[in-house]
């Protein structure tokens, strides 16, 4: 059986999710939104993505619907490309 890339242009944005072992509900930091103020460097410790909750996968435009605790810079969502998230583990 072939292996398929998780970014391969012919899945479908459900099927990159569940290849890279993510579903609806898990917690995930949102790398392309920053927390607080935002460093020039992107070396800065104080440098922090957010962190939400997967809502809902989006087909047009493709993407998933993260959703915020709290507002982050006045909305408490985001709609991120599934190479923008990574999953955050239960401590």
């Amino acid at each position: 059986m072939e292996q398929v890339s998780a970014n391969a242009p012919n899945l479908t944005v459900a099927e990159q999710l569940a290849a890279r072992g993510l579903k609806i509900g898990d917690r995930v930091v949102v790398g392309s939104v920053l927390v607080g103020p935002i460093p020039r460097r992107k070396t800065d410790p104080r440098r922090r993505p957010a962190v939400g909750t997967i809502e809902a996968v989006v087909e047009d435009p493709p993407g998933i619907r993260i959703g915020f605790d709290h507002p982050i810079r006045g909305t408490d969502h985001c709609h991120a490309a599934v190479s923008e998230l990574t999953r955050v583990e239960s401590t």
